[in-house]
């Protein structure tokens, strides 16, 4: 009993210099200061409840203490169990055994909030064993040093359940080890031998030996590492300094993994002198990052420096690129995103830069290389080489405010053509601001003239300015725009537009806008200029819409077609709730018309009717129709109905076998274009569609698929072929083969994909011209070699366009961040995919 009043004596005095907002407690000499000093000794040392640790006694002791009980430990809940730990292999956090369901228990406290201004500890907690009082005289052999065992404890004796008691702060720290060395006065070294362990608020460092210089380092050797709360970063080291007032930890030629921010593998790095911060940002001197379990045989990267943010992005800085033992490229800057990005154009770089060959551009070689390290200023720049055309140099940029109220979007290029020495430029800006919470103004320009090479087209210029004011109810928008097309042509287009909502049911909108163009060629200058303005009055009512419209176009040269009004009445639900059951709605308008190309003006009443599709499952198989009736009745007394007819049935026979016939009829009574040139209907016309099917599975799928317009001509009979010769290999066969004398077989396309090897994949597309000798056309050829499970090198060919590109993708990254490019068009080795309706016979 005084061996352990006196421990706990000498733990609440050092825990009293860490929390100094505690002074009011009663004193330690008193039998409530005792009380207390054994609530603060059982108290949990970390917001986690699960996370409780141990150490062993302070040196040896010349004579036997007594037997070391534990305590009670707060729970999740009153009463419930504490599931048994599983001990860690190695250093690491001791936890104690389960305690009998017997032991009193308690809900552990909350965690302290955090002031603005949080005072650095004075000193450490110290975590040393506490013997509970016991009913026996007869001491036993003390506790061993070192983690704790499972299947091996000491009964426990009853103890008072001890009151909530503090935690750990923000800024607090927990030590615990098997030896101490030295005094535990603040101000004094000292050195902890065996399974040291530093917690604090946001991970763990371990090791076999620290030092305490008694002013604010702590210095750990031997097995050391540091591992964060979430458990998915971890760095090791040769040595590890642990700063007490900021709780930084400096890592001596440190090396670290993690999964933040990784699809597939894990992100390994390591540098000379890596520092790592609470929040768990790491900067790293002299440092090496890969994906690749074996660098050496995959790729890896040298950098000066390198930080990572987690669940953020990686930046490095005078980075070397290895392909193996072999440096292949260097940049200055490389930013890797860590997280998957809404808007990611801007953040899509590589540091290998797209190597190819086309007949037009000859070999050329591009990159992008990034540059901003925030995310309010981002970018790239472009370096494009080609042998037969010359170089090119682009800016590409976003501008961002961290109050979200202002974002400027830059792209410019400019090709300069070593041949005759021109420049062509592409550029392109955006900038959008928020004024107010009510008033947001947006600004954008494009300027083009390299369509590519070979393409000599007259530049294109487009201005546009916008701005809204949103309040309440209503909201104005106002515009202006710019189109034009080298000296031939200019547009410029003046807009403005109103929605007010005067209840949830009723709602105007109105859009007027003016337009002049003027056009120029061959010294002849054509203008023109059109006013249209347009007004919907929209009303929701129980169980019928109408939409009142009012829409009008002034212009010199007859266009478009006015309403003067129309009123549009679009019931709700279905119009004869007891047809047979077939889905049916409609709608009515009525209104004044008046075309100008036409020169007429009277009115035009419609009725428009939707029936189906009506199912219905037959002896035969599954049939279903539709049919749709328009009707219109004009001032002029014409009339005009157009009646449309849809009908499919489909029969399956057993599971392999199905066979789909389709049947399309349209009848018209009326003149197509008369009397308005705005609502013209087509001629009568049928046709019927036949397909057959045979398929099994997903191994394989073949089609037949014929028709007829009723015109005593024949058709062409379509086949498709979808196979899987292995379930890694994929074939397609597509073709058409029209009857006929000098007709037959079209060309076939043949799609094939294939493994070659364990890591290697192969796709070609051509085409089989039948007519010329079998001679294959327009092939294309896909390559895929993955290397080391950490990143792979694809290769494509392209015979119409004379192109071979060369590319690498890393996999381990978020797969919109790193992507494989054909020339300047993403694209996949696989084609298509067997997982659709069609491959199934569905």
């Amino acid at each position: 009993m005084r061996a352990f009043l006196a421990v706990a004596i000498a733990v609440a005095l050092i825990a009293g210099t860490v929390l100094p907002a505690q002074a009011a407690d009663p004193s330690i000499t008193t039998s409530a200061g005792q009380a207390h000093a054994l609530a603060l000794l059982d108290s949990p040392c970390l917001p986690l409840p699960k996370i409780v640790a141990q150490a062993a006694s302070e040196g040896a002791s010349p004579s036997p203490s007594a037997t070391a009980t534990a305590s009670p430990e707060p729970s999740l809940s009153p009463g419930a169990s504490v599931p048994r730990p599983i001990i860690p292999n190695g250093p690491g956090i001791l936890v104690p055994p389960p305690l009998p369901s017997t032991s009193p228990q308690v809900t552990p406290p909350p965690l302290p909030t955090p002031t603005p201004t949080a005072a650095p500890p004075t000193g450490p907690i110290y975590l040393v064993p506490a013997p509970s009082p016991t009913a026996s005289p007869t001491p036993t052999a003390p506790p061993t040093a070192g983690p704790i065992v499972a299947g091996q404890r000491a009964t426990p004796t009853p103890t008072t359940a001890p009151s909530p008691a503090e935690t750990l702060g923000p800024n607090d720290y927990a030590i615990l080890g098997d030896t101490l060395t030295g005094s535990r006065t603040t101000g004094q070294p000292w050195d902890l031998d065996g399974h040291v362990n530093i917690i604090y608020q946001d991970g763990i460092l371990v090791g076999d030996h620290a030092h305490y210089d008694g002013t604010r380092y702590i210095d750990i050797t031997g097995n050391t590492y540091i591992q964060n709360r979430a458990g998915d970063s971890t760095l090791t080291a040769d040595s590890i300094r642990f700063d007490t007032l900021t709780q930084h930890s400096i890592l001596i030629n440190g090396r670290g993994v993690t999964t933040q921010g990784v699809d597939q593998g894990r992100l390994h790095f390591n540098a000379q002198y890596m520092e790592m911060r609470p929040d768990g940002v790491t900067h790293g001197m002299r440092a090496s990052i890969t994906t690749c379990e074996n660098p050496h045989g995959g790729y890896h990267l040298e950098a000066k420096t390198l930080d990572i943010t987690p669940n953020d992005r990686a930046i490095a800085r005078s980075v070397t690129v290895f392909l193996g033992p072999l440096a292949v490229f260097f940049i200055p800057l490389l930013i890797i995103p860590l997280r998957h990005e809404p808007n990611i154009g801007v953040r899509r770089t590589g540091f290998v830069p797209l190597i190819g060959y086309s007949e037009a551009e000859g070999f050329y070689i591009k990159a992008r290389i990034g540059f901003g390290t925030s995310n309010q200023y981002y970018g790239y720049y472009r370096v494009e080489f080609y042998s037969k055309i010359g170089y090119g140099l682009g800016y590409v940029a976003s501008f961002r405010r961290k109050d979200g109220k202002k974002s400027i979007d830059v792209d410019v290029f400019r090709l300069h053509n070593s041949n005759d020495g021109s420049d062509q430029w592409n550029a392109d800006f955006k900038d959008q601001e928020v004024i107010s919470p009510a008033l947001k103004a947006t600004a954008s320009y494009s300027y083009q003239a390299d369509y590519g090479p070979l393409i000599s087209l007259p530049p294109n210029a487009s201005l546009a300015l916008g701005l809204t004011k949103a309040t309440g109810k209503d909201t104005e928008n106002y515009s202006y725009s710019q189109q034009s097309t080298g000296s031939e042509n200019t547009t410029d287009n003046y807009g403005l537009s109103d929605t007010y909502s005067f209840s949830q049911k009723l709602t105007n909108s109105f859009t007027s806008s003016y337009t002049d163009n003027i056009s120029q060629f061959s010294g002849i200058v054509d203008t023109s200029s059109t006013l249209h303005f347009d007004d919907d009055l929209h009303l929701t009512g129980n169980t019928i819409d109408y939409d009142l419209t009012l829409d009008r176009y002034e212009s010199a040269t007859p266009s478009g077609f006015n309403k003067l009004p129309e009123l549009l009445v679009r019931p709700h639900g279905m119009l004869f709730g007891h047809l047979l059951g077939i889905p049916n709605t409609a709608t009515f308008t009525l209104g004044e018309y008046s075309d100008p190309v036409a020169a007429l003006a009277t009115q035009r009443a419609q009725a428009a009717f939707d029936f189906g599709p009506g199912l219905y499952h037959l002896p035969i198989g599954d049939f279903s129709s539709s049919l749709n009736i328009v009707q219109d009745a004009y001032g002029t007394g014409d009339m005009k109905a157009q009646i449309e007819q849809q009908d499919t049935l489909t029969t399956p026979v057993g599971n392999h076998f199905d066979n789909i016939i389709s049947y399309t009829n349209q009848h018209v009574n009326g003149l197509g274009n008369e009397p308005f040139t705005f609502d013209t209907i087509g001629g009568a016309q049928k046709n019927a569609q036949e397909v057959f099917k045979v398929y099994n599975g997903d191994v394989y799928a073949f089609s037949l698929q014929t028709g007829t317009s009723f015109d005593m001509m024949a058709q062409p009979l379509a086949y498709q072929l979808l196979m899987r010769p292995s379930p890694l290999a994929s074939l397609s066969l597509t073709g058409n083969y029209t009857p006929g004398s000098g007709n037959g077989f079209d060309r076939t396309n043949v799609q094939l994909i294939t493994p070659i090897g364990r890591t290697m994949d192969i796709a070609v597309a051509t085409y089989v011209d039948w007519k010329n000798h079998m001679r294959l056309e327009s092939k294309n050829v896909y390559i895929r070699e993955v290397i080391g499970d950490c990143y792979e090198i694809r290769v494509s060919y392209n015979e119409d366009l004379k192109t071979v590109a060369i590319t690498l993708d890393i996999l381990a990254f978020p797969s919109e961040d790193l992507n494989f490019g054909l020339g300047s068009q993403n694209s996949t080795v696989v084609p298509q995919s067997f997982a659709t309706s069609q491959f199934f016979g569905q």
